[in-house]
């Protein structure tokens, strides 16, 4: 069954409780299923909460080992980033160097980090979040152009462009 892969910890920042429910149908439809991957086994409100929507049966926790993660990146139908707030968006490089499309909220350094690759969301509004969700979920041809602008957005954050600057920085300050 084809399913959405949300990465990290569920902390309030991340908006995990707000993503499911303006996925809820979807999941409860049978149209895909969700796997979150890390972030620790889900606790005690969070069983309470999926079991109270129906969920428990197609919301999945899965620890995972960094072979485990590529694979379910790239098996994935989509990354969800759904988080409110974050300093920089290393699950979304993650996707795309794993060829997974990548939908996510439109704050924050997310929109700096996925470029025109990525398709945006407002991450406080439950319609735009399932519209943007069902937007990949229905259209083939966006996510594989996607794919393309994710291992061409990929290019802009390479390591070996982050020591150059840091050097560059670093000879600047020392003069």
């Amino acid at each position: 069954m084809p399913y959405l892969l949300y990465v990290g910890e569920r902390s309030p920042h991340k908006n995990f409780y707000h993503f499911v429910l303006a996925i809820r149908y979807l999941l409860q439809s049978g149209e895909c299923r969700l796997i979150c991957a890390g972030g620790g086994l889900f606790r005690r409100e969070e069983i309470r909460f999926l079991d109270s929507l129906g969920l428990l049966n197609s919301v999945h926790q899965e620890t995972v080992t960094d072979q485990k993660l590529i694979s379910l990146y790239q098996n994935a139908v989509a990354f969800v980033f759904p988080s409110v707030n974050e300093g920089f968006g290393l699950p979304i490089l993650e996707a795309f160097s794993c060829g997974c499309p990548v939908v996510c909220s439109g704050t924050s350094s997310l929109p700096e980090i996925g470029g025109d690759a990525a398709v945006y969301f407002d991450p406080k509004d439950a319609g735009s979040i399932r519209e943007s969700i069902q937007n990949v979920l229905d259209n083939r041809a966006l996510c594989s152009s996607m794919i393309e602008k994710g291992y061409t957005q990929l290019d802009r954050f390479s390591w070996e462009k982050c020591a150059r600057e840091t050097k560059k920085i670093y000879t600047m300050v020392v003069g």
